[in-house]
């Protein structure tokens, strides 16, 4: 007798933890589709923004030397003006 009743509280719990996990599960389902897209579109926009940054970057440094070229080239021609 003492193993039926060990089968019956364990029956118990599971018809209550089904109870409360089935809308946790669900609750978790639904956070799941909104974490989704939505960790979809700041992937895309740290691309993009990456891409930007690389962009920006690339050009700073073909604009930075010849800048600094261009600075040195009226610095020099300044001196030799005087």
């Amino acid at each position: 007798m003492p193993s039926n009743s060990i089968f019956v509280i364990l029956a118990l719990s599971l018809e209550l933890g089904q109870g409360f996990i089935g809308p946790l599960s669900l609750v978790l389902c639904h956070w799941s589709f909104v974490i989704g897209p939505l960790s979809l579109v700041l992937c895309h926009w740290s691309l993009v923004i990456g891409h930007w940054s690389l962009v920006i970057g690339h050009w700073s440094l073909v604009i930075g030397p010849l800048s600094f070229d261009l600075f040195g080239r009226l610095c020099l021609s300044y001196s030799l003006k005087e």
